[in-house]
């Protein structure tokens, strides 16, 4: 490099610039972790929800059976009527509501947990019957 004075203050300003340009970076840096973090968050809730489809696939499946068998029907007629009606009708909704609104990552959220609460209460309401039914057998 020369000493000439020209060179010598192009060179300095060249430093300066390089180091101005570094002023942003941790704000860069944080908005790219928060880029990232905002990635996970939605892939997980993607996969969460297919999860979820899955789930509902299975309880669909689950609820055709009974409902096509209806095991119920002599033991308790009016708890075979509330499933095949009621849980029909929750599917159907339940269902609509997992084709009109998967875009939005907050509905994604809360359709899953609606799944969840549908299913524990599914099964809840299937163990209870079953129970009820053996003790009558039972007696």
């Amino acid at each position: 490099m020369s000493k000439d004075p020209e060179s010598l203050k192009k060179y300095k300003d060249q430093e300066t610039n390089v180091e101005d340009s570094y002023d942003g970076y941790d704000h860069d840096k944080k908005k790219t972790e928060q880029y990232n973090e905002m990635m996970s968050v939605h892939s997980l809730t993607q996969r969460t929800f297919y999860q979820c489809l899955c789930i509902l696939l299975a309880l669909g499946i689950g609820l055709v059976v009974v409902v096509a068998q209806n095991p119920y029907e002599y033991t308790s007629p009016i708890a075979s009527n509330m499933l095949s009606w009621g849980g029909f009708t929750v599917y159907v909704l339940i269902v609509f509501a997992v084709v009109t609104c998967k875009k939005d990552a907050s509905t994604m959220s809360v359709l899953n947990l609606v799944v969840a609460f549908v299913l524990g209460l599914g099964l809840g309401f299937l163990t209870a019957l079953n129970i009820t039914v053996q003790t009558r057998t039972m007696n």
